[in-house]
């Protein structure tokens, strides 16, 4: 299968909002080796394209996952060390460049995003809240479309994170930007009735409150899906963590009871 990038199919489409998430760092270049920008509708993961040739191997342990889940464990636990670091996060980091986690750092300088109750974690606490964070943090970013992400929310207790509102990068009002790192603007966003800027060439053009909505009017997180928020049927803590109990099963066994929650129609 042919990369995304070379004008082939990718193999995962995805979400403005993943690609224009606030979780990034602004060193980490994952966020432009994985996820393909196609246009300014349409994003690609760029994962093991070529599982089949060989090329790019499709993984069935992930090396980085190993890691990952050894750094969690013992911060968890308690006995997380910088060393443990240095072999685990920031062995990962390094690969693209980017700057070591530091224990101390984390835990002293907490990210308000990874803990606030409307993007982050609430739920954790202790001496290591920061670097749990922030381990947290890596296992999205590092892990992403890979088929981690519903599982880690689960036995973290986070299902509520599925409720939050899906929000994209921060914009502090109508003018010019620059997202791409070129030397001029690629977006320019202006206010809903004013006269449209002309964009030259590879420029986006945008009216707020029309063609791109942002969470406080004429600023704030793009919100991008404000027209399906509401039909979202809510993550119910007291049942989700479990899945239902098959029927037929159940049938098969009158002493098997279903999971709490959850309603199957047998009255054993």
């Amino acid at each position: 299968m042919m990369s995304a990038r070379e004008g082939g199919r990718a193999m995962c489409p995805t979400s403005p909002t993943l690609y224009n998430s606030k979780f990034w760092k602004g060193d980490d270049k994952r966020r432009n080796l994985v996820l393909y920008r196609a246009s300014d509708d349409y994003y690609f993961c760029d994962k093991y394209q070529n599982p089949q040739t060989r090329e790019e191997y499709a993984p069935i342990l992930r090396y980085a996952e190993v890691l990952l889940n050894y750094a969690e464990a013992k911060a968890e636990l308690g006995t997380l060390t910088q060393n443990d670091l240095a072999i685990t996060v920031n062995e990962i980091r390094s690969r693209v460049g980017m700057r070591g986690l530091d224990m101390n750092e984390a835990n002293k300088n907490i990210d308000w995003y990874l803990e606030s109750k409307e993007y982050g974690y609430p739920n954790v606490t202790g001496a290591n809240k920061g670097v749990i964070l922030e381990i947290r943090r890596e296992r999205a970013v590092e892990l992403i479309q890979e088929g981690f992400r519903l599982q880690d929310l689960y036995r973290w207790k986070a299902g509520y994170c599925i409720d939050q509102a899906i929000s994209g990068m921060y914009f502090p009002g109508p003018g010019e930007y620059k997202l791409a790192g070129k030397e001029t603007a690629d977006l320019i966003l202006y206010a809903a009735g004013s006269t449209k800027p002309q964009g030259g060439e590879g420029v986006s053009v945008y009216e707020l409150g029309s063609d791109i909505i942002l969470s406080e009017g004429n600023k704030g997180y793009v919100y991008y899906h404000k027209t399906v928020e509401n039909q979202r049927p809510g993550f119910n803590e007291e049942r989700d963590y479990l899945y239902p109990i098959p029927s037929g099963e159940r049938s098969l066994n009158p002493n098997l009871t279903q999971n709490p929650g959850w309603s199957d129609g047998l009255d054993f």
